[in-house]
C-alpha cells in the first residue's frame, strides 16, 4: 500500500481549496485503518525501512514527542516510512503509561525517555540529544498524532536548502486537521489560507509545531539555546517558544503553503464554549480553560506569548 502518493494526481502549483480537499480525501484510508493492522501487516516493512535509513548519512531525523500515543503513533510511523526522502524517527517518550515506547522500538525508532510529564521537558530532551551529538543535518519536527503526506520531508528539505544560510533557521509548513471532518477542514481553510497569510503580510510567522524543519547553524547556537535556555514553566505556547528561541539565536524564520509539504494533525480537543465566551469577553484565559488537563499537574505553569514581529 502506498500512502498519499498525491504528487502525480494533484497540481500543487494551484493553491486552492480543491487540492486541499483532494489530499484530505486520500487521508481517510489511513485514518480508518486500525493500528494493529499496521503493526501486523506493515510492521516488518516499516522496521526495515528505518534500519536502512539509520545507515544513510543523508537521512533526516524527525523529532517526535509522544505521551500515551500507542494508537496513533503507528499511523505516523507508517507515513514516515513511505516518505520520498529517507527519515529516521527520534521518539521522546514523555512519561507514557501505555505501550508508546514499545511500539516505537518495535518499529525501529530511536527512543529516548523523559520522565517529567510536559511537552517543554520532552522538547528540551530531544534538542539536548541533538546538541550533545553535534547534529548538523536539518531536523524535522512533528507530533505523534500527525500524518504527513509522502512528499513532506523532501519538500521541506528542498525549500529549507534554498531559504537558509549558515545562520540556520526554521521553516513551517501547512497543517490540516482531521478528526472532525467539517470542523477540521474549516479550521484548515481559516488558519492556513487566511489567518497565517495575514500574519505573514504583517511580518509575523505563526508557529505550526506539527509541521516544521529546523536548520542548525554552523556554530550550534540554535540547538544549544533550545536545549538549555527555554523556560520550563511554559505549559502552552511551546511551539512559539521554540520559534522565538530560534530567532533570538540568530536563525531566520519562513513559511510555506506548498500542499505537498502538508501534515495532517488530529483535531480531537474540544473547543469549550464557556472558555471561548470568556476569552471574547476578556474574562478569562482561554488557553488555560481549554487545556485544563495540562495545567492540573502544573498549576503554576504559564502560557508563552510570542514576539509580535519576527520576519
Amino acid at each position: 500500500m502506498s500512502f498519499l502518493s498525491v504528487e502525480k494526481r494533484i497540481n500543487f502549483g494551484r493553491e486552492t481549496i480543491i487540492p486541499m480537499i483532494k489530499v484530505y480525501t486520500l487521508l481517510q484510508v489511513l485514518i480508518r485503518m486500525n493500528s494493529n493492522i499496521i503493526l501486523s501487516e506493515y510492521g516488518e516493512s516499516i522496521r526495515s525501512t528505518f534500519k536502512v535509513n539509520s545507515n544513510n548519512p543523508n537521512s533526516l531525523p524527525v523529532l517526535i514527542c509522544a505521551r500515551n500515543e500507542e494508537e496513533k503513533l503507528p499511523k505516523l510511523l507508517y507515513s514516515l516510512a513511505m516518505q520520498t526522502y529517507p527519515v529516521q524517527p527520534i521518539i521522546i517518550d514523555n512519561a507514557s503509561t501505555d505501550s508508546t515506547a514499545k511500539v516505537a522500538e518495535d518499529l525501529g525508532c530511536i527512543v529516548i525517555e523523559e520522565t517529567k510529564p510536559g511537552l517543554i521537558f520532552a522538547l528540551k530532551k530531544g534538542f539536548s540529544y541533538f546538541n550533545d551529538n553535534n547534529e548538523t543535518r536539518p531536523i524535522l519536527l512533528t507530533d505523534a498524532d500527525t500524518i504527513p503526506v509522502n512528499t513532506w520531508a523532501e519538500k521541506l528539505q528542498n525549500q529549507s536548502n534554498r531559504l537558509f544560510d549558515s545562520n540556520g533557521g526554521q521553516l513551517f509548513g501547512p497543517v490540516f486537521y482531521y478528526g472532525r471532518s467539517l470542523i477540521g477542514l474549516m479550521k484548515t481553510i481559516y488558519f492556513s489560507h487566511y489567518k497565517d497569510r495575514v500574519a505573514y503580510k504583517n511580518k509575523f510567522i505563526k508557529a505550526r509545531g506539527p509541521n516544521a524543519i529546523l536548520i542548525p547553524d554552523d556554530k550550534q547556537k540554535i540547538l544549544e539555546s533550545l536545549a538549555c535556555k527555554m523556560d520550563e514553566s511554559v505549559v502552552t505556547g511551546t511551539d512559539e517558544l521554540v520559534k522565538d528561541t530560534v530567532a533570538d539565536s540568530g536563525g531566520s524564520l519562513d513559511r510555506t503553503w506548498d500542499v505537498s509539504a502538508t501534515v495532517f494533525s488530529s483535531y480531537d480537543r474540544p473547543i469549550l464554549l464557556k472558555a471561548f465566551i470568556k476569552a471574547i469577553l476578556s474574562a478569562g484565559d482561554f488557553s488555560r480553560d481549554q487545556y485544563q488537563d495540562w495545567y492540573q499537574s502544573r498549576p503554576n505553569g504559564i502560557k508563552y506569548i510570542a514576539h509580535k514581529q519576527n520576519v
